[in-house]
């Protein structure tokens, strides 16, 4: 057969720029090459889906309002009573820890198979991305989100002594 060789070292065949043997893996990605993505590429625009009966008719409004002031989403907003639109960094916030807020809010979210599957896909996605980029895997604590937001509410139970004067009594 013309255009074959089997010389060691040399490719097998015409154009052949593969591995030379099954144990060579220098033809793969090694961490951290070509995963330089731009911001644009990176933010994320999800949906979230509510359930209809529910005592608050605009659950994506109240949705919104919300999630304005969490760390890491750039964008809410409620195109409908029932349906939310988020853009986020995935690299500071997941859909995950969005939508486990919503629900610790008492929101109702839709729980169709298909909202599901979408939502085990985008967790997926997301983790491979965080994982890729040599960020640490999300603690899911939902807590930081509503201790974020506590921290910028403006309210009477804030004691500006120092600690060791708050103990002095």
């Amino acid at each position: 057969v013309s255009g074959w060789k089997l010389n060691a070292g040399q490719p097998i065949g015409l154009g052949y720029n593969g591995p030379r043997s099954a144990f060579d893996l220098s033809h793969r990605i090694q961490p951290g090459d070509a995963m330089d993505i731009t911001d644009a590429d990176r933010i994320r625009t999800r949906e979230v889906l509510f359930h209809e009966p529910h005592p608050n008719p605009d659950q994506a409004g109240t949705a919104a309002s919300f999630l304005a002031e969490v760390e890491g989403v750039l964008f809410a907003a409620a195109p409908s009573p029932n349906r939310l639109r988020v853009r986020y960094d995935p690299l500071l916030v997941s859909l995950r820890e969005i939508e486990s807020a919503l629900t610790e809010l008492g929101l109702h979210l839709d729980g169709s198979l298909m909202q599901r599957l979408r939502r085990a896909l985008f967790d997926y996605a997301e983790e491979t991305l965080r994982a890729n980029h040599g960020h640490p895997p999300y603690d899911h604590c939902v807590k930081k989100v509503f201790a974020k937001r506590y921290e910028l509410i403006e309210h009477g139970c804030r004691d500006d002594r120092p600690e060791h004067w708050r103990r002095y009594l």
